[in-house]
C-alpha cells in the first residue's frame, strides 16, 4: 500500500512535535492526507526532540543524527568474559 504525504503538513507537524506542542489540536480535518501527514511529522519531530534521529518521508539519508552519540558498545559483566580489549583498542575474542 502506498500512502501520499503532504510535505507542507508534514513539516508543520514536525515543527510542532519538535517544539513540544500538544498532539490533540491537529490543524487538519481527521482522515485527510494532510492530517495523516501532520501526525507523521509530529511523531518524527517529537522523536527528534527526545534525541532520536528523524527523517522526512522519501529521504534516504537522515536529516538529524542526534541519536548516534548516545550509542554505547555492549560489554559483558559476567566473570571470565570471552572478550578482552587490548591497549590499541582492537577486540580479541577468546576461543573456548
Amino acid at each position: 500500500m502506498r500512502i501520499e504525504i503532504d510535505g507542507q503538513a508534514w513539516d508543520k507537524g514536525f515543527e510542532d512535535g519538535e517544539q513540544g506542542m500538544p498532539l490533540c489540536p491537529c490543524p487538519y480535518a481527521l482522515g485527510t492526507t494532510a492530517s495523516l501527514s501532520w501526525v507523521s511529522g509530529y511523531i518524527e519531530g517529537k522523536a527528534a526532540r527526545n534525541g532520536y534521529s528523524a527523517a522526512r518521508p522519501g529521504d534516504r539519508q537522515k536529516t538529524r543524527s542526534t541519536a548516534e552519540p548516545y550509542a554505547v558498545p555492549l560489554r559483558s559483566t559476567a566473570p571470565g568474559s570471552a572478550v578482552e580489549l587490548p591497549p590499541e583498542g582492537g577486540v580479541n575474542i577468546g576461543r573456548r
